[in-house]
């Protein structure tokens, strides 16, 4: 269905989504529980737990898009691109993203914090999964829909608005980033053989 989206915008979100499930399973594939679960430093992420960070923060995002968007179809709120400028919020956290790994670190929100190591890497893979198959599919039925338009408070802090057309673009932008903070716990020293 991704070829028949008329939203270039949610064509290239898909199309990230679909690149970043690849990237996790190259990430995770023949992992041992220890290295999954090895941290490279006191503050630092282990692969799992950057991985449960993507899950988390896609699946709280998600909770509050699926009932915007089923809103917005049922209210008729259709248009096109371009979607406009956003938000305040949304261009500061989308800027961010858009300079990768050369961006200013930023600590995860309590809320979208992993928990403790000794997590299981396979049930994560399979999370992260499903949480992208779900993204894709919200991006599918949000085709048609004027994405700049519908606009909702974060998960972190509702009065914290962002345009559904930048929910979409924000998960394509920070599944790589961490993905290659996971990969980057295999050079460090001290990894698990």
């Amino acid at each position: 269905m991704t070829a028949t989206l008329n939203s270039e915008l949610l064509r290239n979100c898909i199309a990230a989504y679909e690149s970043a499930t690849n990237q996790m399973e190259a990430v995770v594939a023949g992992l041992t529980p220890a290295q999954a679960n090895f941290k490279p430093g006191p503050k630092k992420w282990s692969i799992a737990q950057c991985i449960q960070h993507l899950n988390i923060s896609a699946t709280r995002y998600l909770d509050v898009m699926e009932p915007k968007l089923k809103a917005a179809r049922e209210a008729g709120k259709t248009g096109g691109e371009p979607y406009g400028r956003g938000s305040f919020v949304g261009r500061f956290i989308l800027k961010n993203l858009r300079q990768g790994a050369k961006a200013p670190k930023v600590p995860a929100p309590g809320t979208f914090k992993p928990g403790p190591s000794e997590l299981d890497i396979a049930r994560l893979a399979d999370e992260f999964r499903a949480v992208n198959k779900r993204m894709i599919a919200a991006a599918e039925s949000a085709d048609g829909l004027d994405l700049g338009r519908i606009r909702f408070g974060t998960p972190v802090l509702s009065l914290a608005r962002v345009t559904m057309a930048e929910a979409f673009e924000m998960p394509a932008l920070h599944e790589p980033r961490h993905l290659a903070q996971a990969e980057r716990v295999k050079q460090a020293e001290g990894y698990p053989d």
